[in-house]
């Protein structure tokens, strides 16, 4: 049995480590690539998140809604999705995002629901 590789991905201004994506293989019989387009569309989740979501929905706390961290938990994509086209309240306005827009949400959505803790929101 190999040693348990990973890649670290860092914020490039601060140095603060953004990720870690384990690599317990070696990293020519497996190839990382598939874990590297997941943290991509994450990213960019998140800038949607900044975009739309962030006012009044923190990560990991509640603010004026609740947490993404407990949606995530407690909520399937479609109920997201259906939340995002006709809000639940009339406080949450509704939102016209693109189709790349709400994969990128959702894959926000599926890393919060595993408990993965970032750099932000801890």
């Amino acid at each position: 049995v190999g040693k348990v590789g990973g890649l670290f991905i860092f914020n490039a201004l601060t140095l603060e480590r953004i990720r870690k994506i384990s690599l317990p293989h070696p990293a020519g019989k497996y190839s990382p690539l598939f874990k590297v387009s997941a943290l991509r569309s994450y990213l960019l989740g998140k800038e949607v998140y900044r975009e739309y979501c962030w006012g009044c929905h923190n990560l990991r706390k509640r603010a004026f809604g609740p947490s993404f961290e407990q949606i995530a938990r407690t909520r399937n994509e479609k109920s997201i999705l259906r939340a995002l086209k006709s809000p639940p309240t009339p406080y949450m306005p509704s939102f016209s995002l693109s189709r790349a827009e709400k994969e990128a949400l959702l894959s926000l959505f599926r890393f919060l629901k595993k408990g993965e803790v970032h750099a932000e929101g801890k």
